[in-house]
C-alpha cells in the first residue's frame, strides 16, 4: 500500500504521482502532452493536483481478470 506525501499546496511533483499510479516517467509526460492528464507548470516544474490524478484513474476502464 502506498502512502502519499501530502503537500500543503495540493500539487505534487511528477515523480510522486508517477510512483502512485505505477507508470514510467515517459508515460506520465506523454499523458500530460496529449492533454489526457492535467497539470500546472510552475517555472520549469510540472505539478499534478491530486484531484486531477484521481479523475484520470477513475476514467480508466478496469481490466478483466
Amino acid at each position: 500500500m502506498l502512502v502519499p506525501v501530502v503537500h500543503p499546496s495540493g500539487r505534487h511533483p511528477v515523480s510522486d504521482e508517477r510512483d502512485l499510479i505505477a507508470v514510467g516517467r515517459s508515460t506520465l509526460y506523454e499523458l500530460m502532452a496529449a492533454g489526457v492528464l492535467k497539470y500546472i507548470k510552475l517555472g520549469r516544474c510540472r505539478r499534478i493536483r491530486r484531484a486531477d490524478l484521481e479523475s484520470y484513474v477513475a476514467s480508466l476502464a478496469p481490466m478483466p481478470h
